[in-house]
């Protein structure tokens, strides 16, 4: 009996907390760096000036940005849902992108991160309460909006949510995932694998016993199952290179077999530029002038980061790739007019 309880301690318990104590790597709150080359609110200017919304999203109050509402000939409205390590911010060249090419779009910082309160993300399903905390608030503050046909558009984290979102809301037409994974537990697999720099697959049974003590039978949802259960059109773009998402593991992208909806169409990116986690929507001259812009800020003391920073063209260094961006133009285009409600 001693020995049985022995085994169980050193083969289940103390991995477990091994484990759980590294994904508080990725947990942890994220706050914006005063250094980040992302554009900040201040970018954001004339027709890009966003509204400052909030709304809760169980106890904590999430900061929200509306672009393009005062647009009254709008094509519709397109959700952006940001990825780890950061929030809406890091992603304001899609809210340029699409408020030019006629949408509202609306952004928010999920729990724990930036604008938003929160001492942590939570968890990997956060970003699905969340998002449905956002659509309510549409619903029920912004009901014009709401009515608008729909794109749900996420990378990464954000990828896998808008993939995993019940399709609850009529007005949602299509959804674009961008290095999106497919369950929680590969892909916390794959972030504890990428910090280490090495294959650490035998973490996999560890991450879903986490997730089953955190969200019970929610833990193992899938997004490939709530894509199947709809003829909704979906887009998921994946990259070779994704050292944070793994093409051949966790990424949407790699259970493209297992799809039954025959409106789900997969772009896999293998051009060297074009190929990584954060490359795969950005230009190829905006990679490379961001790689020299990061290296001389590893570089730097205090004094010289701010001269860098400053020094920073922040709309090059966010310029996205318009390879990309055109067939995402083009599938929301074709999703809202093939829709006849």
């Amino acid at each position: 009996m001693i020995t049985a309880i022995v085994c169980i301690i050193c083969l289940l318990v103390l991995p477990t907390v091994l484990v759980y104590l590294l994904l508080h790597k990725f947990i942890r709150r994220y706050d914006m760096d005063k250094y980040s080359f992302s554009l900040r609110c201040e970018d954001m200017q004339g027709e890009f000036l966003p509204e400052h919304v909030s709304f809760y999203s169980g106890k904590n109050r999430l900061h929200g940005y509306i672009f393009g509402d005062e647009n009254e000939k709008r094509k519709g409205l397109v959700v952006f849902c940001h990825g780890l390590f950061g929030g809406a911010e890091e992603y304001f060249a899609f809210a340029r992108r699409f408020v030019r090419s006629g949408y509202a779009v609306f952004m928010f910082d999920n729990t724990g991160c930036q604008r938003s309160e929160g001492k942590s993300i939570r968890g990997a399903l956060q970003g699905l309460y969340d998002l449905h905390a956002a659509m309510e608030y549409l619903r029920t503050n912004k009901s014009e909006l709401f009515a608008e046909k729909t794109a749900l558009v996420g990378h990464s984290w954000g990828g896998f949510t808008v993939a995993a979102y019940p399709l609850k809301d009529t007005n949602i037409r299509c959804v674009i995932s961008l290095a999106g994974f497919n369950k929680p537990a590969p892909a916390l697999c794959n972030f504890i694998s990428g910090w280490f720099g090495r294959n650490l697959g035998f973490t996999l049974p560890y991450c879903m016993i986490i997730l089953l003590l955190q969200y019970g039978r929610c833990a193992g949802i899938s997004a490939v199952d709530n894509i199947n259960k709809t003829e909704l059109p979906y887009l998921a773009v994946q990259g070779t290179k994704d050292k944070i998402i793994h093409y051949n593991s966790a990424s949407l992208y790699n259970y493209r077999e297992h799809v039954t909806n025959p409106n789900v169409k997969f772009i896999l990116r293998t051009d060297e530029r074009h190929n990584k986690h954060n490359t795969i929507f950005r230009d190829a001259n905006a990679t490379e002038y961001m790689q020299e812009r990061y290296k001389l800020m590893s570089r730097a003391n205090d004094t010289e980061k701010e001269k860098v920073y400053t020094e920073t063209d922040r709309f090059a260094i966010n310029r996205l790739d318009r390879e990309l961006t055109r067939a995402m133009d083009a599938f929301i285009v074709s999703s809202f007019h093939d829709d006849n409600t």
